[in-house]
Parts: C-alpha cells; structure tokens; sequence
C-alpha cells in the first residue's frame, strides 16, 4: 500500500512544482518594460497634470525613483529648475477657475519642434508669473497664439504639490 502512496505524492508534488514554474516565468514576463509610451504626469505647480503625452518621456525614470529615496530628516532643499522652448499653440484664460480633475485660471500649451507641454496656473500662480520680452514686462493678455516663448520655472520638490512653485518666468522671444 505504501509503495502506491509514495510514488502518487511524488506524482502531486512534480505536477504543482510545474505549476509553481510556470506561474513565475508567466508572471515575470508580464512584468518586463514594454516600448508603448506610457501615460505621464506633467506636473508644473497645483496638481496640474496631462495625461496623455505627445513625445518621449524627458526625465529618465532612474532619476525620478534615486530622487524619491531621499530621506526627510536629512535632506535640507530640493529645488528643480526646468526650462521650456516653444511655440503658443494655445492661450487660455478662465477668469472663474475651470475644473478639470484641479482648478486653474490659465492654459498655456506649447509646441516644440513635434512635441507638445501643457501648464495650468491656479489664481496663486498667475501672480508668480513674471513675463517680458526683451526690454519690457508684460501681462498675460501680451501673450498670443503664435509667439516663441521660453518658460523657465523653479519648484521646491520638498513642498506640497500645492504650494511647490517657486517661481515662474515666461520669456517672449
């Protein structure tokens, strides 16, 4: 009797071990990088995001998760200075705040060469906003359709998403 039992356990046993595997090699190949473009985040200041990108990721993801193992107690400032070129495809002012999944007064989206940034600005951040040309300040209302611009923003990456624009500089060029 032993002699039947012994051999139909070991049968059991090969037949999960071969389950056992071929779970993990299906399961792991589900879980490689594939070469679709994923959806991205374009975070500039109020929980301001698109969800759709038009080009190729900017910042390596690397970067993004060594920048995400800093430790609270011991780092002391994060400032990122991000610098943007292009054309004003689209100017929006919203003067009673337009709700998408956050609130903002203003849309400027550019394009560069193929690609293409949207930012959003809650009432907050419009009064951070410094425009100018070469010899003078402007307002949001100089800004048209068309103009070559240069944004040049500063967030403190320690701040709340809410709250992390430090400052923002539209340059018309």
């Amino acid at each position: 009797m032993s002699n039947k039992i012994l051999p139909a356990i070991f049968v059991i046993l090969f037949f999960v071990l071969i389950g056992e595997v071929v779970y993990l090699f299906l399961t792991s190949k589900n879980n490689q990088p594939q070469n679709i473009s994923p959806s991205v985040v374009n975070v500039t200041g109020n929980n301001k995001k698109e969800t759709q990108r038009n080009g190729i990721q900017a910042v390596n993801d690397q970067t993004v998760e060594n920048i995400k193992m800093f430790n609270k107690e011991v780092i002391r400032s994060s400032i990122l200075e991000n610098q943007f070129q292009g054309k004003i495809i689209e100017i929006k002012k919203e003067p009673q705040g337009q709700k998408v999944d956050f609130s903002y007064v203003l849309k400027i989206r550019i394009k560069g060469n193929k690609e293409t940034n949207s930012f959003y600005f809650n009432d907050q951040e419009v009064n951070k906003i410094k425009i100018k040309n070469e010899n003078n300040y402007l307002s949001v209302d100089d800004l048209k359709v068309g103009d070559e611009i240069i944004i040049n923003e500063r967030l403190d990456l320690l701040k709340d998403i809410n709250a992390n624009l430090i400052s923002l500089e539209i340059i018309k060029l």
